[in-house]
């Protein structure tokens, strides 16, 4: 009630109250005068003079005592004209207050707008140099990487070269033997031709031996004859083994030959891969000047912003005062992001069940509420949230009315987990929307829900550099060691690429960042501007570890949004489809217990539930990355490609889904209905390139033996566009 315009306003309405009552009095007097006046004028006309003349006295005295009256009034009305005429100016002088008030509020929101600018360009230029001094990091660290990978080429191109030398040694050692073997073969051709001359000397010396003595013929022909045979034994015996020298110098030629080849076929692509690695040496040579121009030419920039800053700083100190001088710092427990959220729990109050018992809970809980879940959609749901180290959104899409907003909501109360709904509006198109922002006219910072839970969560807290400025006792209310749920529901209302895509790209960032190091970290935290900060000081720091959990559902019609691409890749998409049956679960088979509250999970515990792809054995890992293999050649056929996240993705979600029978088939058959199917979505079934990937398909499941989910992509494919609506795996 301190405003003046409104006392002003109320004081000009009695002055012109008060002039008004003044007039009416005076017309009542004027008339009842008059009224006086006739009556006494007809009263003379009737009576003789004496009453008149006694009548007239009498008359005066009260037309004296009316005038009397009448001055008074007059008086009266003129004290009021002067109260209003002084109101009026009052007025006058409180509207030329006013005119300067609105001057000095306008001036106030200018340097406000100023303030706003300056503070934006000031955290703008910190985050980008940041940003700068991040890329510069990672660019160093590409260089080395590339200076490695040369001094590694080099290696290997001496072992090429050595290989080289062995196989032009290998070649001299060939045409050696070469050269043995014709040696060989004309060593054998000589025994034949000594062996020819000696059988025809000797039948010579037979043919003489007969003439000069035939008598003696007969005496010598029995021992010419042994002596023949004898001969021609040794020549035989020559023979086999000249031959049989010969045909093993033909074998060992034809394996000198294969050798030969096959030494001749590795030096041919030794010599490719020679070229190819002297063409990589000269593109990583060309990358490495270039990276190390851009590395130059960021450093320049730095040092430009670097420059820029101290003056933006200056800015930024002298609109602060000047904001300061109309309004007080606000105390920080008065302070809207200091309050909580999320309950305190005794931490004494623990969960000691295992990840099965979990689990068996989870659906008795469900259960008990009356919501009927297949078990392999239970452990599609508790394994993608398990794998947020390289997924860290889980989408619950598909028909409305299935208990995609139930589901998360039961599993928290069942595990034990903190749990946060919420509620995406369709007007949303900016982070501000989901964290908050910072009112310059009320000047505080208005937080949602989300960021004062996920600042309980922080695990943190107020180090120094990070702007936070919690009252005394806040340490009681934050929670790092405990897991937080957050459900955004109906998330497709707005495009989430303007709302969440940007804190998706930080959630995936710090699955390489070292939490205990300060500036690694940096990369991977959300800046809030929470205001009345001066240069030099950081915004507020707010970093989303890994005890926390997304979960977003989405229903499908004309008043939502597709996911993109980046969604996807960065996301577990379970669809739920039209559900076999609609008959309500009996309140006999309702039998599960609720655990609401009874015990908290630890970030420990859940630790230890989550592993990574190295736990997979090698036949596990050999098996998946075929079918990978498969599935990636199909989705390039189709310009649906996707590359080492999905990959990896897929292998942890492999690791961490829980051990029963046919495990590794249940995943394989997940990860194509949560993976691949939504990127085939909106293609034409009946286009040869999209045929193909879906026969992929089909061979994979028919290896994993899931006719259910085979069946079902066969009905979304019958069209021209191939829409995936999810399958729901209970029974009838």
């Amino acid at each position: 009630m301190s405003d003046p315009n409104f006392w002003s306003i109320v004081s000009v309405a009695l002055a012109l109250a008060v002039t008004l009552i003044g007039a009416m009095l005076a017309l009542l007097a004027y008339g009842h005068h008059r009224r006086q006046a006739i009556r006494f004028w007809e009263r003379e006309q009737r009576l003789p003079d004496a009453t008149r003349l006694a009548n007239l006295q009498v008359q005066i005295e009260e037309l004296r005592d009316e005038y009397d009256t009448l001055k008074d009034n007059v008086f009266d009305a003129q004290q009021t004209i002067e109260a209003a005429e002084n109101q009026r100016q009052w007025m006058e002088d409180a509207k030329e207050e006013i005119a300067r008030l609105e001057e000095d509020k306008r001036e106030v929101a200018r340097i406000q707008n100023e303030l706003e600018t300056t503070q934006s360009q000031l955290a703008s230029l910190n985050e980008q140099k940041a940003n700068l001094d991040g890329e510069i990091a990672d660019r160093k660290s590409r260089l080395e990487e590339l200076d490695e990978k040369q001094r590694t080429l080099t290696r290997e191109l001496q072992d090429l070269e050595r290989e080289l030398e062995r196989a032009a040694a290998l070649r001299e050692e060939i045409t050696q033997l070469e050269d043995r073997k014709k040696a060989a073969q004309e060593q054998a051709e000589q025994l034949e031709q000594a062996a020819a001359q000696l059988k025809r000397k000797l039948e010579d010396q037979l043919d003489q031996q007969k003439r000069d003595a035939r008598e003696e013929a007969e005496r010598f022909e029995q021992a010419a004859a042994q002596a023949k045979r004898k001969l021609e034994d040794e020549l035989e015996q020559q023979k086999r083994a000249a031959k049989e020298e010969a045909d093993s110098l033909d074998r060992e030629l034809n394996d000198l030959k294969r050798r030969r080849e096959e030494s001749e076929s590795a030096a041919n692509k030794l010599q490719k891969s020679l070229d190819q690695l002297k063409n990589e040496k000269t593109d990583l040579e060309k990358e490495r000047r270039k990276l190390a121009s851009e590395v130059a030419e960021l450093e320049s920039k730095s040092n430009a912003l670097s420059a820029q800053i101290p003056t933006l700083e200056t800015m930024f100190d002298n609109l602060s005062s000047a904001v300061a001088q109309h309004d007080g710092p606000t105390k920080p427990e008065e302070n809207e992001i200091w309050q909580p959220v999320l309950p305190i729990v005794d931490p004494a109050r623990q969960s000691s069940r295992s990840e099965q018992e979990c689990l068996e809970d989870v659906e008795g809980s469900l259960r008990s509420h009356g919501l009927k879940f297949d078990r392999r959609t239970l452990y599609a749901f508790h394994t993608s949230l398990k794998t947020t180290d390289s997924s860290p959104l889980v989408t619950l899409a598909g028909v409305s009315g299935t208990g995609k907003s139930e589901l998360p909501r039961r599993y928290a109360e069942a595990t034990g987990m903190n749990f946060l709904n919420v509620a995406v509006q369709p007007r949303w198109d900016s982070p501000q929307d989901l964290f908050g922002f910072y009112d310059y006219l009320e000047r505080r910072f208005r937080p949602t829900d989300l960021t004062r839970a996920l600042i309980q969560m922080d695990p943190i807290g107020p180090e120094k550099n990070r702007g936070w400025d919690p009252p005394k006792g806040y340490e009681k209310q934050r929670l790092p060691n405990q897991l937080l749920l957050v459900l955004l529901d109906e998330m497709n209302l707005a495009r989430i690429e303007y709302y969440f895509s940007e804190f998706l790209s930080r959630l995936e960032t710090r699955r390489g960042v070292d939490a205990s190091n300060p500036q690694r970290r940096k990369l991977a935290e959300i800046p809030l501007d929470v205001g009345g900060r001066r240069s030099g000081q950081p915004p507020m720091q707010l970093f989303v570890d890994k005890n926390v959990l997304f979960v977003g559902t989405m229903n499908e019609d004309e008043t939502t949004q597709a996911l993109s691409d980046k969604v996807i890749d960065r996301a577990n998409v379970l669809r739920f489809g039209s559900p076999n049956s609609i008959v309500p679960v009996p309140a006999s088979e309702r039998n599960g217990r609720a655990t609401e509250n009874q015990s908290r999970l630890t970030r420990q515990t859940w630790k230890d539930w989550c592993k990574t792809s190295d736990s997979l054995s090698d036949e596990e890992r050999t098996t998946l990355l075929d079918c990978i293999g498969e599935l990636r050649g199909s989705m390039d056929q189709v310009n649906r490609p996707f590359a080492y996240r999905v990959a990896h993705s897929m292998l942890e979600y492999a690791a961490n889904y829980p051990d029963v029978e046919r495990r590794l088939d249940f995943v394989i058959a997940d990860q194509i209905e949560q993976k691949i199917l939504p990127k085939l979505m909106g293609l034409n079934p009946q286009d040869p390139s999209v045929q193909r990937a879906f026969g992929t398909i089909d061979r994979i499941l028919d290896k994993v033996d899931d006719d259910a989910l085979k069946t079902k992509i066969e009905v979304c494919r019958k069209d021209d566009y191939f829409q995936w609506t999810g399958i729901d795996r209970s029974e009838p």
